[in-house]
């Protein structure tokens, strides 16, 4: 446990040193947002973060990229991490865990959404339909042979609707499949990287293309002709529990719907460790953090999906407690606000 607790700090030193290198000035409020997603990453406590602090594209992608080639070149403990553009969004991934988030959405993983697109009666969690399995089971890439996924909608929606959000939903996942495939056997093949764009062949035959670099893995063409809405997307890309669903044809209906609704909102907590032979971080620092409508979480922590999220996150936290001493699950409620999408 010391041995690994000295690489974590050794590590972290590699990251001051960077930005150092890289005259990258971040806050310290930041600077630790940084240092707690480079740490969820590489202890693949989570496959994806989000990197919305500390600049704007470009030069936001400049820094991430010189950051990750220094820490390359000084520790094993990043080599796994790489750069990821969709649109104007930038994301830190680790390509291995990524596939293996993919590959649970498309084969057992249960995804559950809340439809934003119209504001209908709700529905206990015992009156939750399953949708969507023939149509997943019809895209599923030719390795993929487990059960297919139910979907649980927390709120009533019409099923038109929701076949058309799901269906292109159901393709993009698949364009990661390919993108950051599995084996057979279950072992996570590497990346294709090249300097050149990589073209493959979507479900409904058209042609999507991943612009890659030696530093970059730009997927922004994933978002092209489909209507899910990049907020849904990052729903599922950041391993949200509980996704809003709509399409950019109802961004509107679903900014209004959200915004007359009180929230639940859910943060991930944990405590890092420090240098070997010291105690924890005086403060909890947050890992992630999520809403779902007040209405639909009535059991707040104790809701069946909550149950089943903290226990997914706890069988990684115990593989890695040499980075974070505890965890836990903080949830408070928000009153109607205008909300940003």
């Amino acid at each position: 446990m010391e041995a690994e607790a000295a690489v974590l700090d050794g590590a972290l030193k590699v990251v001051e040193h960077a930005l150092s290198h890289i005259k990258w000035r971040l806050r310290p409020h930041a600077k630790r947002r940084l240092e707690i997603d480079l740490m969820a990453l590489c202890t693949r406590m989570r496959p994806v973060v989000m990197v919305d602090y500390g600049g704007k594209l470009p030069e936001l992608q400049d820094y991430l990229c010189g950051l990750l080639r220094f820490c390359h070149k000084e520790s094993p403990f990043f080599e796994q991490l790489r750069v990821m553009i969709i649109e104007d969004m930038i994301f830190l991934i680790h390509p291995k865990e990524l596939a293996g988030h993919v590959n649970s959405s498309l084969s057992c993983r249960r995804l559950y959404f809340v439809d934003l697109e119209q504001d209908p009666p709700l529905v206990g969690a015992n009156q939750c339909f399953t949708i969507l399995s023939i149509v997943f089971k019809s895209f599923m890439p030719p390795h993929y042979h487990p059960q297919p996924p139910s979907y649980y909608f927390l709120q009533m929606i019409t099923q038109s609707e929701s076949s058309l959000a799901g269906v292109q939903l159901v393709s993009i996942l698949n364009l990661f499949a390919r993108h950051f495939p599995l084996e057979e056997n279950g072992r996570i093949q590497p990346c294709n990287r090249t300097d050149e764009t990589d073209s493959i062949n979507s479900p409904d035959g058209e042609t999507w293309s991943s612009s890659q670099s030696s530093d970059v893995i730009d997927l922004s063409s994933c978002m092209k002709d489909t209507k899910i809405s990049i907020p849904t997307l990052n729903g599922w890309l950041l391993g949200y529990p509980v996704i809003y669903l709509f399409t950019t044809d109802h961004i509107e209906d679903a900014i209004y719907n959200l915004s007359m609704k009180s929230l639940r909102i859910y943060r991930v907590l944990v405590h890092r460790m420090s240098r070997p032979g010291r105690s924890l971080q005086q403060e909890e620092e947050e890992l992630m953090s999520f809403s779902v409508p007040y209405d639909l979480s009535m059991g707040a922590s104790e809701e069946l999906w909550a149950q089943g999220f903290m226990s997914q996150i706890r069988a990684k936290w115990e593989g890695c407690r040499h980075a974070w001493g505890t965890l836990r699950l903080e949830v408070s409620e928000c009153y109607p606000q205008a909300i940003v999408l």
